[in-house]
């Protein structure tokens, strides 16, 4: 995939739009490398994320795909299994795991459980909160709310508001309901072919064909 500077600034939320197939999910693997890209400029806030190493940018940009995969037959487990990952597991994992399902918006009767037996919501935050366990700058989210209830979207999508307001932190998501990425977005990505990328601002009344997001 082929495509024209992309920069992400701090507290964005960026609705990545397009027709199925378009090669949205495509995109977001190609920011973290999982899959090639190639872009003219990738730029998180001041930083050149085409000279990082993929481990370094994996640490600042993390990937939730659409169907979360669980890691263990618990759910602390899971956590505990993520932190391993980064690196050596630090002797106060388990708060910092509390602290982050809490986060999340799942609560401490389900730490125990299976997650093949949590509901589809409960498998999000489960995965939100690994997702987030790694302390990332950026999110990259393949349609999150689409297996929530309205209940549960509007949780994640305060959670998400509160999450990117603060430090530098931003969120790429991609969304199919156009209602929902006017309300959620700070910036739109419509992606018109696999090398075409109009980015509107929520501030402006026309879009740019590449530039910055």
């Amino acid at each position: 995939m082929e495509l024209p500077h992309l920069t992400v600034q701090a507290n964005e939320r960026v609705a990545l739009v397009g027709p199925s197939g378009i090669g949205k999910s495509t995109l977001l693997r190609g920011l973290i490398r999982l899959q090639p890209i190639t872009a003219d400029r990738y730029r998180l806030g001041e930083d050149d994320a085409l000279a990082m190493s993929p481990r370094v940018l994996r640490q600042r940009v993390a990937y939730l795909p659409q169907v979360p995969v669980a890691l263990s037959d618990s759910v602390m487990e899971d956590m505990r299994l993520t932190l391993s990952f980064h690196g050596p597991v630090p002797h106060d994992w388990r708060t910092r795991a509390e602290l982050t399902l809490l986060q999340a918006g799942l609560d401490r009767e389900h730490w125990t459980t299976d997650p093949s037996r949590l509901s589809v919501g409960q498998r999000m935050r489960l995965a939100l909160a690994r997702t987030l366990l790694g302390g990332p700058q950026m999110l990259l989210l393949d349609e999150p709310f689409a297996p929530l209830d309205p209940a549960s979207r509007e949780e994640l999508m305060v959670f998400l508001y509160g999450w990117s307001a603060i430090d530098n932190h931003a969120v790429i998501a991609v969304l199919h309901d156009a209602a929902l990425a006017t309300t959620f977005a700070t910036s739109r990505w419509e992606l018109s072919d696999r090398a075409t990328l109009h980015v509107t601002h929520a501030a402006m009344s026309a879009s740019s064909k590449g530039g910055r997001a």
